[in-house]
């Protein structure tokens, strides 16, 4: 274990790590992984490092991590909003690795297993970086490629449950359960079936536009001039906040279904979709040969929402 004469020193080193956690923003260096190898190396077998060499080597690592924030001042602002958070996201996950890392060494014995799985955790963190986009539409499409899937999940799990629920049609009333209200709310009416139809409807027009977007963007995305970028920042936003509703819509409708609620995370759903369908008509993510699928899934959310008021009122 670590001895106690050397604790101001780690506790020292731990706590600027926490101001580079605060202010970090920026590219990273594979220097960083090489430090925390060196690092980590000597603290492999004892005898644990002196003094005078483990300030040395923590030094060494804290230069690294310093850097950071001086590298990201090269970064404008015009490289778009999006750009900038996954590159500060991954670089802060790779400092708190780093930190990780240096508490595990400060506090567990010499060469501990836990010692060397965190130094993979920061090898691996490193290794991130080669994979960070380069530009803001890239970066723009990795955000439609996290929330593609997480919508299309929702749409078909809603979708298999569904059809379970039909499948089972008959099974209570073989085991003599018909008449058992626990089991009844454990079950969607036949109204209850209707709702969740038009429910998955709106899904899948959430779906539909993200597909179309990313598409979009892929064609159109622009990062040579400043509109460009903004719109790029602005379908990103418009997205992170749309599948987040979806979730909950497709989360709310399970037995015992209440429509006060289906009604409200449905009509969340509307205004997301509503939005960013609004937002690509007017991009210039968008041209002429677009405005039919953008028109087609307008239409769909609205009808759709209509047909779901409708079956939650009885109208």
């Amino acid at each position: 274990m670590a001895g106690k004469n050397d604790r101001n020193i780690w506790e020292s080193f731990i706590g600027n790590i926490d101001l580079v956690i605060q202010q970090i923003e920026g590219k990273v260096f594979k220097a960083v992984s090489h430090e925390a190898t060196k690092l980590s190396l000597a603290y492999s077998k004892s005898p644990r490092p002196s003094n005078v060499e483990c300030e040395s080597l923590l030094a060494g690592v804290e230069k690294t991590l310093i850097g950071l924030v001086h590298i990201h001042s090269k970064l404008p602002k015009t490289a778009g909003l999006t750009l900038r958070k996954q590159i500060k996201q991954a670089v802060q996950q790779l400092v708190k690795e780093m930190k990780t890392l240096a508490q595990t060494i400060h506090t567990m014995d010499t060469g501990s297993p836990e010692q060397l799985q965190q130094t993979g955790m920061v090898w691996d963190g490193s290794d991130k970086f080669y994979l960070l986009p380069q530009d803001n539409k890239a970066a723009v499409s990795r955000v439609l490629d996290q929330h593609v899937p997480m919508v299309d999940d929702a749409h078909s799990e809603l979708t298999e449950a569904l059809n379970c629920e039909e499948d089972d049609d008959g099974l209570d009333e073989f085991l003599g359960l018909e008449n058992s209200s626990s089991q009844n709310d454990q079950h969607w009416s036949e109204n209850d079936k209707t709702v969740i139809q038009y429910c998955l409807g709106l899904i899948k027009c959430s779906k539909s536009l993200l597909k179309k977007a990313r598409s979009a963007v892929s064609a159109n995305g622009d990062c040579r001039t400043e509109m460009g970028v903004v719109q790029l920042d602005d379908l990103a936003e418009l997205v992170e906040r749309l599948s987040p509703t979806v979730d909950e819509l497709a989360s709310c409708v399970y037995p015992p279904l209440r429509c006060s609620v289906v009604a409200q995370k449905a009509a969340d759903v509307v205004k997301a979709n509503k939005e960013a369908i609004l937002f690509l008509k007017q991009s210039q993510l968008t041209g002429e040969d677009d405005q039919k699928w953008v028109e087609f899934l307008r239409r769909a959310n609205t009808h759709n929402f209509n047909k779901l008021n409708a079956a939650l009122t009885g109208t």
